[in-house]
């Protein structure tokens, strides 16, 4: 009886041998996340197929990788062939072992960058039932190898059209497909005044006898575009003057030109009619309608001006250069436009220690306090979670952490805030207002352009004197 149920179970176990569950095979696709052009990287394909044979095939798709060649390294026994974005390991006979393992180069055109993907699937028959199992996507960045030195890539002129002491100067850049960290600074004649009226994007201050207009991450999708801005002079009259600037960028940087390019110097002459110099080439930009909105200017003309709201997808992915050289560059142009706005931020910082020094007079009185805090708690039953903090600095955008190490050696840790259009940066979280006022005397060491303490309460910014008041804690000088 023994007997017979072996051989039963050995008879189901043969019959079943050739079948599998398609979930157990396991496939791996292991390449690069980015690579140059013009580099050869190797890239691995490994199929744990079970113990079968047969035929089969392996289909790359590099249908969304333009600009990439495939190179066979290691077939494992198949042919290959590669044409038309298509790479085919073919198998007249898999191999008998458990996995096969095939590699084979990417090759990056040169002239190639941006995001590129391989697809592709794995055909074979078994037990006379054809199956096709995905390859897993390989996604990677071709970043674009950038010549040093030499003319650089980016052009920038200027033109000035006005009368009576009112003009309006355009700026028109043509600087391809790169984004990244951008500046326009224009020299301005002493005593004028300057505003902007399209910034393309932008943010544009006018100071220090400066025109800036200032990209954290312009976008790379917009080849060109144009600057506009109103020049004032106080007296209204016309005038012999000429305006010289700068354009500088990420991409400039990484082409070996540290301090940008000039935009070539505009004269304006008043006793010249119809006076036109450096006129604008046209625009190259490939713009879609929903890249662009027109603007009427005062004179009735047509002004293309880019979306401020415009942001790259992933297939404009910013060109990533990988030089310690070039990168403290960009850093030191982006950390002087945030030492500026530092010290712009410091006449608001005198205000707040004004108004913090205020409170001594309204809690001299303690009679006068206890009054105030009585009517405050007892009659309109206040909750409250106050917390103190100090504030450090402010600016429009971030500073990094080795720029506020450098400038105040300051290396302890810090929150941001967004408060009234500025980021604040603020340290410590104390629930007891002396020993915020003591964090803030000992910040003085570092040279802040302050510090001095701030106030919360739920996490909403409060004046010092109402968080006092509401947490029943007395002023200290």
């Amino acid at each position: 009886m023994l007997k017979s149920f072996l051989i039963f179970i050995n008879l189901t176990l043969l019959v079943f041998s050739g079948f599998f569950n398609i979930e157990d095979i396991i496939i791996t696709h292991t390449g690069p996340n980015e690579i140059s052009a013009g580099e050869k990287v190797e890239v691995s394909i490994v199929i744990n197929k079970m113990d079968f044979s047969g035929p089969g095939r392996l289909k790359l798709d590099l249908s969304n990788a333009e600009g990439i060649n495939i190179i066979e390294k290691n077939n494992d026994g198949s042919s290959f062939t590669f044409k038309n974005n298509e790479a085919l390991f073919i198998w007249y006979d898999l191999p008998n072992n458990k996995n096969i393992e095939i590699t084979y180069l990417i090759d990056a055109n040169i002239n190639t960058s941006g995001l590129k993907k391989i697809n592709g699937t794995f055909s074979f028959i078994n037990q006379n039932d054809r199956k096709q199992l995905a390859i897993p996507e390989l996604a990677f960045l071709v970043n674009e190898v950038i010549q040093q030195g030499g003319e650089p890539s980016v052009t920038a002129n200027r033109t000035i059209e006005g009368q009576n002491g009112e003009y309006i100067i355009k700026i028109h850049v043509t600087k391809g497909k790169h984004g990244g960290f951008a500046r326009i600074k224009d020299n301005i004649p002493d005593g004028y005044n300057a505003e902007s009226i399209e910034s393309a994007g932008g943010i544009f201050k006018n100071i220090d006898g400066s025109a800036k207009f200032i990209w954290s991450d312009l976008p790379s999708s917009i080849e060109s575009f144009t600057v506009t801005y109103k020049l004032k002079n106080p007296s209204k009259r016309d005038t012999n003057f000429f305006i010289k600037g700068e354009y500088a960028s990420e991409r400039l940087i990484a082409e070996g030109h540290n301090d940008g390019i000039d935009i070539p110097i505009t004269n304006y002459t008043p006793d010249v009619m119809n006076f036109n110099y450096n006129e604008l080439t046209n625009d190259t930009s490939s713009i879609n309608d929903t890249d662009i909105t027109q603007l009427i200017d005062t004179n009735n003309e047509i002004t293309i001006v880019i979306d401020s709201n415009l942001n790259p997808n992933e297939d404009t992915i910013s060109e990533l250069v990988d030089n310690d050289k070039i990168l403290d560059t960009i850093s030191e142009l982006i950390e002087e436009e945030i030492a500026q706005e530092i010290k712009e931020v410091e006449t608001e910082i005198i205000e707040e220690e004004k108004e913090e020094e205020s409170i001594t007079a309204s809690v001299s009185d303690e009679k006068i306090e206890e009054s105030i805090v009585s009517n405050i708690i007892n009659n309109q039953k206040v909750k409250n979670n106050i917390d103190y903090r100090v504030q450090i600095i402010a600016s429009h955008r971030i500073a990094t952490k080795n720029f506020i190490k450098s400038k105040y050696n300051f290396t302890a840790n810090y929150d941001l805030e967004n408060h009234e259009g500025w980021i604040k940066y603020t340290t410590g979280n104390f629930s007891n207002y002396k020993e915020a006022r003591d964090k803030r005397n000992n910040l003085k060491v570092h040279n802040f352009p302050g510090p001095f303490v701030t106030a919360y309460n739920y996490g909403q910014r409060i004046t010092v004197q109402e968080a006092l008041i509401l947490s029943e804690q007395t002023w200290i000088p």
